[in-house]
């Protein structure tokens, strides 16, 4: 049971919009709430009853020092269950594969197999850019490749406890949203984390297809309420620890 939070900050200040949410949903849910700077992480009184938020390196490294493992549960290839809501192809590859197709002018979504947030799903082409964001990894580095699709609008869902308690729009036409029936039955296909997200996108000819998901032990709110981002986070922190 959750009874402090230690919530980062920055520059006297709450680190972003998402420890500024969690910090006042946990206030209103009763749990003190301790901001502190990432230079003080290593001597806070950490327990597994202990929440820490902030970046995600900040996490991480809490969980290290309470000696949990970091969470794989969105960890390598999608689910069997979600395959089919991405109407494309995905498969397994490493920066080796990758890096052959440079010279080539088929572009293809590139994002970590294994290593969550090693860096940030993209897509690569032949341009200089694309070389640049895929130079410091090793040939062996393993990703997921995915074809390209354009979506006019993109989505987040927040699910809790096996329900969809939120949808944010964060890339696209805001004026468009996604068929919420086609994410409803993701949500129902697949019995993940008790707290991940899962995003949708819609495309030019009117599907609604999966982006991608991700695991709740280090996202942003992006608006969600206070008290509906508490209960993400808390849930999830104490999922990962019990």
């Amino acid at each position: 049971m959750i009874e402090k939070a230690f919530v980062q900050r920055k520059n006297g200040d709450w680190l972003n919009e998402n420890a500024y949410a969690l910090a006042r949903g946990l206030y209103m849910k009763g749990i003190e709430v301790v901001p502190f700077d990432f230079v003080d992480l290593e001597r806070l009184s950490l327990t597994r009853d202990t929440l820490v938020h902030g970046g995600i390196y900040t996490v991480k490294r809490a969980l290290q020092i309470i000696g949990v493992d970091e969470p794989k549960a969105c960890d390598g290839m999608p689910p069997v269950e979600l395959m089919p809501f991405y109407g494309r192809r995905v498969w397994a590859s490493t920066m080796a594969s990758v890096r052959s197709r440079l010279d080539s002018d088929e572009k293809i979504f590139v994002k970590p197999l294994h290593s969550q947030k090693a860096f940030t799903g993209h897509v690569i082409g032949s341009d200089l850019t694309s070389l640049l964001m895929i130079s410091g990894f090793e040939d062996d580095f393993e990703v997921m490749c995915s074809e390209v699709v354009e979506f006019e609008t993109e989505y987040r869902g927040f699910v809790n406890r096996g329900e969809l308690v939120g949808l944010r729009h964060y890339k696209g036409d805001f004026g468009k949203i996604v068929d919420i029936n086609v994410v409803r039955s993701a949500v129902k296909a697949w019995a993940g984390p008790i707290s991940y997200s899962i995003d949708f996108g819609l495309r030019s000819n009117g599907t609604t297809t999966l982006v991608e998901v991700n695991d709740g032990f280090a996202l942003g709110c992006y608006g969600l309420p206070s008290i509906t981002y508490a209960n993400f986070v808390q849930d999830r922190w104490e999922e990962m620890t019990k």
